[in-house]
């Protein structure tokens, strides 16, 4: 015998009118097990197998494969990751004006000494600008060191092995930098713009 003799040999075969009775839930639902990369042909095929007189009143449904799905989390958390890193130099960009404009108040008396010895305002902006650079280019090696530490712990702990792109650290350093100088532009701005006699007035 062949295996489908085989399987209608322990199989109850019934008219459709009793089948129906039987069966009478419209929204049945029909779980069918494929081989990986054969879901869409078997679902196409399995409505015409069900209902060959009205395939229009069955739908299939195709559960993603491991890969596809692997690939759309890996793209949802690449996309969060992302604005959890924009909302982070946001804040870091704040605060580092907030600090920069508290050290042009520490220092108006400093700021007035040197403008009544002659030094010009684009001199006293141009100081705070390259503290600025100074501070962005420290605080850029240490947050990209400090991340790659933090995926090389991690890793260690999954038993997996990181993959950072070589571009990666640089550009941390780069924006670090950016954001610190785009923070410093106005305090700046602000120090340079100080009358020298209320400056030393305090």
């Amino acid at each position: 015998r062949t295996e489908r003799e085989a399987e209608l040999a322990t199989a109850v075969v019934v008219p459709a009118s009793v089948a129906v009775e039987m069966w009478p839930d419209p929204q049945a639902i029909v779980l069918i097990d494929v081989e990986a990369g054969a879901a869409l042909e078997v679902a196409a095929a399995a409505v015409l197998a069900l209902r060959p007189d009205d395939p229009g009143s069955l739908g299939a449904r195709v559960m993603p494969e491991a890969r596809n799905l692997r690939t759309d989390i890996a793209g949802e958390l690449n996309a969060l990751g992302l604005a959890v890193s924009v909302t982070v130099l946001g804040v870091a960009g704040l605060a580092a004006v907030a600090t920069m404009m508290l050290s042009v108040l520490e220092r108006r008396r400093e700021i007035g000494l040197h403008r009544a010895l002659g030094a010009r305002p684009f001199h006293i902006g141009l100081r705070f600008l390259a503290e600025a650079t100074i501070i962005g280019t420290f605080g850029g090696i240490l947050g990209a060191s400090s991340g790659l530490i933090v995926v090389a712990l991690v890793g260690t702990a999954r038993n997996a092995t990181p993959s950072i792109p070589a571009w990666t650290p640089p550009v941390a350093v780069v924006l670090g930098l950016a954001v610190t100088l785009l923070a410093g532009a106005y305090p700046a701005y602000r120090a340079a713009r100080l009358d020298p006699i209320d400056a030393l007035r305090g």
